[in-house]
């Protein structure tokens, strides 16, 4: 084991001992049947994953930070050809926690039909032919959309500060002429990636994208370092990840370093048997990590939506509590697959 990870396991169970919290007490706050399953999460020879060790952490109120161990912007797409995967709102969620736990985070609306930017309470009129000043437009053509200008000088508008201290390049169903116009530009699917380089100050870039292989998403798999796919838990959801693996391989001829870095199980149902197996097998056979499951809750995430609110931000009410817990642990779960560390109390963990 890491020495820091060793570390960061004896400063909470230095804080429980001054605290003088048992380990029964500290299994109850955190909901484990076994007391000696507390005992055994704060034993430095066994290796803990980062939400186990945040959620000690919180359990026994010790501050923490998170830090991403290779100190520059991460980009990653959110990925699925296929409708209804629920891209959007894992986007707009996950965003949203890596903000809350202290990250500055910037999301990317690609996809015309432009629900993340609704969602976050940012709607561009389609009439207004200005609108489209504030997308991606500017960073693909220019400004003044002039052929005869060098690319190089393009850049990306000022991002937008959502109601819940998000930052956003939001979009609009004009946005959709992209795939037009596109495939004439030199070096058109690269242009996203060199605009959003020249961004600073930001630890994410989270990107949306359409539910197509359009030219957009080429866009925004050639601009990003990692891939998420939210892949809807039933037998179209299966049976679709590998028609989307062999469509992110495919980029990798303009984007070599492209990596797949988790499935995400989304509308999950606990209920279907035929869900729970399905859920189970892609659990156990997919070639990366797999989140937990996102269950899905309709009357949530309609909510969610009315509020123009992520889940992680909605009211402090019991019915929205297990919804904001799955977000909590999916985003915990990216953040270990990248390598991220938490620092408690002067320590750390990776």
């Amino acid at each position: 084991m890491q020495e820091n990870s060793r570390n960061v396991i004896q400063a909470l169970e230095r804080a429980r001992r001054t605290q003088n919290i048992t380990y029964s007490e500290l299994a109850k706050r955190l909901g484990f049947q076994d007391p000696s399953a507390a005992e055994h999460a704060l034993d430095p020879s066994r290796k803990q994953t980062l939400d186990t060790v945040a959620r000690i952490a919180r359990a026994l109120g010790v501050d923490t930070r998170f830090e991403l161990s290779q100190g520059k912007t991460t980009f990653i797409t959110f990925y699925n050809f296929a409708g209804g995967a629920a891209k959007t709102s894992s986007v707009r969620d996950v965003g949203y926690q890596l903000k809350e736990l202290g990250f500055e985070v910037l999301l990317v609306d690609t996809d015309p039909q432009a629900n993340l930017s609704a969602w976050l309470g940012v709607e561009l009129s389609p009439k207004d032919p200005r609108s489209l000043a504030h997308t991606i437009w500017p960073g693909i053509f220019g400004i003044n959309g002039n052929p005869m200008e060098d690319p190089s000088s393009y850049t990306l508008p000022e991002p937008q500060k959502t109601t819940h201290g998000l930052h956003l390049i939001p979009s609009v169903i004009t946005l959709s002429a992209i795939d037009r116009i596109l495939p004439t530009a030199d070096n058109g699917t690269l242009r996203l990636r060199n605009v959003l380089r020249k961004l600073h100050g930001y630890d994410f870039v989270l990107i949306d994208t359409p539910p197509s292989q359009a030219s957009i998403t080429s866009l925004a798999l050639n601009a990003s370092d990692y891939v998420v796919v939210p892949v809807e838990t039933n037998e179209k959801g299966a049976s679709g990840i590998a028609g989307v693996i062999h469509a992110i391989n495919s980029h990798r001829v303009s984007n070599p370093s492209l990596t797949l870095l988790m499935l995400l199980r989304t509308r999950a149902n606990p209920v279907m048997r035929a869900a729970r197996d399905i859920s189970q097998e892609l659990g156990e056979n997919a070639p990366v990590p797999v989140g937990i499951p996102l269950i899905e809750r309709p009357a949530v995430y309609e909510t969610a939506v009315q509020l123009r609110a992520p889940i992680p931000a909605l009211p402090n009410q019991k019915r929205y509590d297990d919804a904001k817990a799955e977000v909590w642990q999916v985003t915990l779960e990216l953040l270990d697959t990248l390598g991220a560390i938490i620092k408690v109390s002067g320590s750390s963990h990776a």
